[in-house]
């Protein structure tokens, strides 16, 4: 089976840039094409204006998914001190793949958010689901939780908690595999989306080109023997010319036959009846004049 080619869509790079501008981090990119937004989100005490807590967050957005949401995660948090029972809130909060201790260690949950907002949008508006959704729930979080100590250096890939990356970006590879995709990274997909438009110029052009050179044909069509037999020639152009083409070709086919037949009907009323006035002329002859 031919593999499918998943191409990045050219306009994800100014997509998250617009998101990171609005949250106000730089979006790092991962070797495998996943971009990541990893923030810091401080809450301060009254007067003294100390921080006394800190949320950091992960926002992972699929280059190849541009319809699914981004996977929001939340880092570094206090598994005792998470209180979130409020059934108003639109979201859960869970331990990400809880069976990896890694994972634990890091204090790693997820938002799983209930619905999920714009369904039935084609591409996720990243700025959208921030503001409306992600913000929120971080706030929240950063309410009702106490955080670990955070790393103060950057590891793996320039994050902080590096570790969820080969996870997933392994579990993303894997889906490829299954769905029997190739995929595009963003030069990649530039020079596909390139190569897929000259293609497509080139089949356009030697379509024109046979077209006109039926059409020319069609007009020099003289009998019914000759357009059943261009009939059956033009039956080898058909998967170039598409079917609409080919539909319209043999229209203009019939067209030309009619007009052959009804040139063929009017000369032969014309011969039958001969010239207006060929029966009814009187021959005159010149009078002789005596001087």
């Amino acid at each position: 089976m031919k593999k499918e080619g998943k191409l990045i869509p050219e306009n994800f790079s100014s997509r998250v840039e617009e998101l990171s501008r609005v949250i106000g981090v730089p979006s790092v990119t991962h070797p495998k094409g996943f971009r990541v937004i990893e923030g810091l989100l401080e809450e301060e005490s009254g007067q003294a204006r100390m921080l006394t807590n800190k949320l950091m967050f992960q926002i992972i957005i699929n280059p190849w998914a541009e319809e699914v949401y981004p996977a929001v995660h939340v880092l570094g948090i206090n598994p005792e001190t998470l209180s979130l029972d409020d059934e108003e809130s639109h979201f859960l909060v869970d331990f990400y793949d809880s069976t990896n201790r890694k994972n634990n260690v890091e204090g790693r949950y997820f938002i799983n958010f209930h619905p999920l907002p714009l369904a039935d949008k084609k591409t996720i508006n990243l700025v959208e689901f921030w503001e409306n959704d992600i913000f929120p729930a971080l706030r929240k979080i950063l309410k009702r939780s106490r955080s670990l100590n955070h790393p103060k250096t950057r590891g793996a890939h320039n994050l902080h908690y590096p570790n969820c990356m080969k996870f997933f970006s392994e579990s993303f590879d894997e889906y490829a595999k299954n769905k029997n995709w190739t995929l595009f990274g963003e030069e990649d997909s530039e020079l596909e989306r390139k190569r897929i438009t000259a293609e497509a110029d080139t089949k356009i052009q030697e379509r024109n080109t046979i077209l006109e050179k039926l059409r020319m044909e069609i007009g020099k069509l003289s009998g019914d023997e000759e357009i059943i037999e261009f009939k059956k020639e033009i039956l080898k152009y058909k998967n170039k010319l598409g079917e609409e083409l080919y539909l319209l070709l043999n229209q203009e086919i019939e067209k030309r036959a009619v007009d052959l037949t009804n040139d063929r009907i009017n000369f032969e009323e014309h011969v039958s009846k001969g010239t207006p006035d060929s029966g009814s002329r009187r021959k005159k002859t010149r009078r002789v004049r005596e001087f």
